[in-house]
């Protein structure tokens, strides 16, 4: 009589929802870093964890899986493929972890007082005297709720409209993102370049007509004149910022950046236009 075969089990602490930040090694091949969330665990044990229908790394691929869920811990392994669940879901198949490590839970933090250094060109326009400023400027950090602006020019109003310059990175991950989220996949390659150039477009608009106030303003001389750095809070929360944050936040992974993302920036003065 043959022994019954045995269901695998979730390794402590992993729990189906919990959600990830994948980072991956090696080649640009690998990927950048994105969030995925643990939707099953296979026959063979395998961790299945949501992946852009378009990402497929290599088997082999080293990646650390940090956990972004209340319970704080991450660990290594790699890749053993990509899959569907249930014909749908596209799925990045990992290799159960050997060696879970914890990790101390961070101190709490607003998700709108969040800031990650930028360097981000804007344009800036204002009123003043019943006239229509603009000036060029630069963004030295970013939060879903505020920035620090460096302009060249004080305002003499309280109250700015930005239009930031975005990533084409980011453009284009957000709109992948928004395509394969909000409908059904396109068959016709010419229609779904043409719905992913609006969508870019639009994506674009949404950072065309910040409305911020002026909270707090620093003067700083350099050779070239006065620059003022401005901290500014956005008139509502706007949830394409936040979005540009944890983008901006992967990036600094990805890079090797380390030490506290809260930090104030210094950009170079010399972007300032």
């Amino acid at each position: 009589m043959k022994p019954a075969c045995r269901t695998p089990e979730l390794p402590d602490p992993l729990q189906i929802g919990t959600r990830f930040l994948l980072s991956f090694e090696g080649t640009e091949a690998a990927g950048p870093p994105y969030h995925g969330r643990l939707q099953d665990l296979s026959a063979d044990g395998s961790l299945c964890i949501d992946a852009p229908a378009h990402f497929q790394p290599l088997r082999g691929t080293q990646v650390t899986l940090q956990s972004l869920d209340a319970v704080k811990y991450r660990f290594s392994t790699e890749v053993i493929g990509y899959n569907r669940l249930q014909g749908r879901l596209p799925v990045l198949l990992v290799k159960p972890p050997r060696r879970i490590e914890a990790q101390a839970p961070p101190r709490p933090r607003s998700r709108s007082a969040f800031r990650i250094a930028a360097a981000l060109r804007v344009d800036t326009t204002w009123t003043e005297d019943d006239r229509k400023i603009s000036a060029h400027g630069v963004v030295a950090n970013l939060s879903g709720g505020g920035a620090q602006l460096f302009l060249r020019r004080r305002p003499a109003a309280s109250t700015l409209t930005l239009e930031m310059a975005l990533p084409q990175g980011f453009i284009e991950e957000a709109a992948r993102r928004q395509l394969t989220r909000n409908g059904p996949t396109l068959t016709s390659t010419a229609l779904y370049r043409e719905l992913f150039r609006n969508t870019c477009e639009r994506i674009r608009r949404s950072f065309a007509e910040l409305q911020a106030r002026i909270v707090h303003v620093e003067t700083r001389q350099t050779q070239q004149g006065p620059v003022y750095g401005l901290s500014l809070a956005f008139a509502a929360p706007h949830e394409g910022c936040f979005r540009l944050v944890s983008y901006l936040e992967r990036q600094a992974i990805r890079k090797g950046v380390t030490g506290d993302p809260g930090a104030r920036a210094n950009p170079s003065l010399a972007k300032v236009a």
